[in-house]
């Protein structure tokens, strides 16, 4: 019972920060005229299996809400819910993750709400005991590659009670994500730990006391349309490399030939418009399937395409002592059949003395000529006029 509490505590806790960050941002608190608290609740189950045995995700979470009404007339919502990460053991010492939609308004499977092919987050933990490196099973790809650990037979969400809330408090399993960082709305560690050298050091240690990185990153591979090679043809050095990055007073005009050619049939990459290949919006509400659907809302037009894994040697568990001093980071993206529909997640929000220099982008170990603009930055990089990257974090 008192886990129960502590979690739903957690949940208005973090209401409570939205509520104080809103004042902070915009209007004071002593213009509140009226405060209502509400709460709901829904099941997520995601059926997998791993080595021909299921694994059955049965996730209960409690959603806060409050609504705030101003003297002026205008009023605000602050929504959390708990959890938002869970992650747990299976079997042969792996683990597993899951991202839980923001459904706190009653969603369901059973009202619509939820699409039947929803695709849910779910990351991939070779050791249990070792969170600073996951796989995120990004796209209906992933779970068909020959390497998958693991096959998807389906999702579901249904409407729960706060008996239910406590009950699987009380019985599930326990989450390896530290309670502070496994809801929605988190803010600084409760601790007030800091990435010191040793702890940097120990990639395992870090990831059991701040918590598995919450983004995943990989890149799209698409065909470049005939109809637009020769206009980008122009953007390529002079040497012709095989990859290529253009230069920083090019992006614009790059852009321009990308999403604003006429006629739009010019601008159809395999099959779909370039815009069509959405980032995800929300974390959590689904990723998207080739054939279009598995997010909430639901969208046939938006589709994914290609994707393969990269990673970032400033970022953990790959960083190495004196990287700050060297000329620049690479940036490895990993083409090939037994790395395609997957991403890579790992930590890499703590580096910021890194996030503001140009890295190197290597494809299957080889350097693209040209400079990224920074890691998380949306970047797009070449290969020859025939193909392009584009990056994508999850």
């Amino acid at each position: 019972m008192r886990k129960v509490r502590l979690a739903l505590l957690l949940v208005v806790i973090a209401v409570v920060v939205g509520v104080v960050a809103n004042s902070i941002l915009g209007r004071k608190l002593f213009f509140t005229r009226d405060v209502h608290d509400q709460a709901s609740f829904f099941r997520l189950r995601v059926h997998l299996r791993h080595a021909g045995e299921p694994v059955e995700a049965d996730i209960v979470v409690g959603c806060g809400a409050r609504v705030t009404r101003y003297r002026d007339g205008g009023s605000s919502l602050d929504v959390g819910r708990f959890p938002y990460r869970y992650a747990f053991s299976i079997s042969a010492g792996h683990a597993l993750e899951i991202r839980t939609p923001g459904l706190c308004n009653g969603g369901t499977t059973a009202n619509g709400d939820v699409p039947k092919d929803f695709l849910p987050y779910v990351i991939w933990y070779e050791h249990a005991d070792d969170l600073s490196f996951g796989i995120l099973y990004a796209s209906d790809d992933a779970y068909a590659n020959p390497r998958a650990q693991l096959t998807f037979s389906g999702a579901e969400v249904e409407p729960a009670t706060p008996a239910d809330f406590e009950r699987w408090m009380a019985s599930a399993p326990e989450n390896l994500i530290p309670r502070w960082a496994a809801g929605s709305l988190t803010g600084d560690n409760p601790d007030g730990l800091k990435a010191t050298p040793d702890l940097l050091a120990d990639p395992a240690r870090y990831a059991r006391l701040f918590g598995s990185s919450s983004n995943c990153y990989g890149v799209l591979r698409l065909q470049i349309p005939e109809t637009l090679r020769p206009a980008l043809a122009r953007f390529r050095p002079a040497d012709e490399p095989l990859y290529w990055v253009p230069a920083a007073d090019d992006w614009r005009a790059v852009s321009d030939v990308l999403y604003a050619s006429k006629p739009a049939a010019n601008r159809v990459f395999e099959g779909q418009l370039l815009s069509h290949y959405r980032k995800q919006e929300t974390p959590g509400n689904g990723l998207y399937r080739r054939s279009g659907g598995g997010t909430i809302p639901y969208s046939i037009r938006d589709v994914q395409g290609s994707l393969f894994p990269l990673r970032w040697e400033a970022g953990l568990p790959w960083l190495r002592p004196g990287l700050e001093r060297s000329a620049t980071t690479y940036v490895d993206l990993e083409v090939a059949p037994e790395t395609q529909g997957f991403a890579y997640c790992f930590d890499a929000d703590w580096q910021l003395e890194h996030r503001d220099r140009r890295p190197t982008m290597r494809i299957n170990g080889i350097e693209a000529s040209g400079r990224l603009l920074g890691f998380d930055y949306a970047f797009s990089v070449f290969e020859k006029d025939e193909y392009l990257y584009l990056h994508r974090r999850f």
